[in-house]
């Protein structure tokens, strides 16, 4: 069980939110300050980033000092639940095929498979084993208040992906393949279409989902920073072909092929000579 003051994890959390403070040491400091964030994280349900930041740590080679506030069981169930509720194919595919993890499991028959399981569709045997997973860690006050929410996160990403590859899904074969009660997945259904998790049309009488216009909204986030890059990039090549157009027209009076009255022409001089300045391009050096 992990064995950490609930009070202090605001306090761990603020000191590593700071990069520099979690970057700095090396070595078994740096690995215990990672297990300590990933928990304080996981409090405050960012599971995510407590995924992220636990799929980082080399538990294998720094387990003796790490025993005293994460057994290597409470590291795998921490990390595996994480990565099964908000991980992409990809990042779970890796969490799968890391050695030092394999060999962590190897002593956890609940969880040993679990990710191969779920990237293979087998969601009947993924939801026996989560309800085992609810009854294993029944004694961890942190695991237990998030268990339900992890579940249900896991239960969503598994409907997206069954429904996926279809234009229509039957209701009671999902339910027998999800291992759900048809009441209780319909009621997960209207509720993930009122949250806008998934957009389609639920036909109850005839137990059939529509899924003509299915939007999967967890496959559309967009990296923030991805788009600025592209936005100032897009600006700098508009502001490049904006000045280049001056500079031609300025070099196209001066060879007098654009006839101008003389007052407009020195307006125009004035007005464009100071775009071009406040470009720092050099006109005669860019076009002589």
């Amino acid at each position: 069980m992990i064995s950490i003051s609930i009070d202090n994890y605001k306090s761990y959390t603020r000191y590593c939110d700071d990069p520099y403070n979690l970057s700095t040491p090396a070595g078994n400091k740096k690995a215990l300050l990672q297990c300590l964030y990933a928990v304080g994280l996981f409090n405050n349900a960012n599971y995510a980033e407590a995924g992220n930041v636990l799929s980082l740590v080399p538990y294998n080679k720094y387990e003796e000092e790490l025993r005293q506030i994460m057994t290597p069981s409470d590291y795998a169930y921490y990390l595996i639940m994480c990565a099964l509720a908000t991980f992409s194919r990809t990042a779970l595919k890796k969490i799968d095929e890391n050695q030092g993890m394999r060999i962590i499991l190897e002593q956890i028959p609940i969880l040993n498979g679990i990710i191969g399981e779920f990237l293979s569709s087998n969601y009947k045997q993924v939801f026996d084993r989560l309800t085992k997973v609810r009854e294993a860690k029944t004694f961890d006050i942190i695991f237990t208040s998030k268990v339900e929410s992890l579940i249900r996160r896991i239960m969503e990403k598994s409907i997206m992906q069954y429904c996926l590859p279809y234009k229509s899904v039957d209701l009671n074969v999902m339910a027998k393949t999800l291992n759900k009660n048809l009441i209780d997945l319909e009621r997960d259904l209207v509720s993930m279409s009122s949250s806008e998790v998934i957009r389609a049309k639920i036909d109850s009488q005839n137990k059939v989902i529509s899924l003509d216009n299915l939007k999967i909204l967890y496959l559309e986030t967009e990296d923030i920073k991805l788009k600025a890059f592209k936005t100032t990039l897009e600006n700098g090549e508009n502001f490049i072909q904006e000045l280049t157009e001056i500079i031609l027209r300025m070099k196209m009076k001066k060879e007098g092929l654009i006839l101008k009255s003389e007052k407009t022409s020195k307006e125009t001089d004035s007005h464009e000579m100071h775009a071009a300045m406040a470009g720092d391009y050099d006109i005669d050096e860019e076009y002589d």
